[in-house]
C-alpha cells in the first residue's frame, strides 16, 4: 500500500510542526509515530490505525469551506506516500464532516479528526 516499508518507532521532532504532530500522536492511541525508508531517504511520519491497517496520514488544522471553523486536528491522506492501493483504500473511507455546520469539507478528504468535548478536551472521531 505504501511506496516503502513502514517501521513503527519514536522519533525526535525537528520543527514546531513536528512537535505539534507528536503531541497529537501521543494523545491518541490510533495514531503512531513511524518512519518510512525508501533507499537512502528516511521520512518521519504518523500512521493512523484504520480498518486494521496502519496508513500514513498528514495531520493538519483543517478549515471548513462552509462555516470557517478551524478544526484542532484532522488527518488527511498523504497520497504521495502510497501506491494505487493506498489511493483506493483512502477513497473508500467515509469523508468526515465539519463538527459545527455538519457539511462535508469540500477541499479536503478528512478521515479522522479530534473534536472538542463539552469540557474543552479533545475526543477522536
Amino acid at each position: 500500500m505504501h511506496i516503502a516499508q513502514l517501521t513503527m518507532t519514536r522519533w525526535e521532532p525537528e520543527s514546531d510542526y513536528e512537535t505539534w504532530v507528536l503531541a497529537i500522536a501521543d494523545k491518541y492511541p490510533e495514531l503512531k509515530q513511524c518512519v518510512m525508508v525508501a533507499g537512502d531517504t528516511v521520512a518521519r511520519c504518523v500512521a493512523l490505525l484504520i480498518r486494521d491497517q496502519d496508513v500514513i496520514v498528514h495531520l493538519e488544522q483543517t478549515v471548513c469551506d462552509s462555516c470557517g471553523y478551524k478544526a484542532d486536528c484532522c488527518a488527511v491522506p498523504d497520497f504521495g506516500v502510497g501506491d494505487s492501493d493506498y489511493g483506493a483504500f483512502m477513497n473508500s473511507l467515509p469523508r468526515l464532516s465539519c463538527p459545527f455546520c455538519k457539511r462535508h469539507y469540500e477541499r479536503r478528504i478528512v478521515v479522522w479528526q479530534a473534536q472538542l468535548e463539552q469540557d474543552g478536551e479533545q475526543a477522536a472521531t
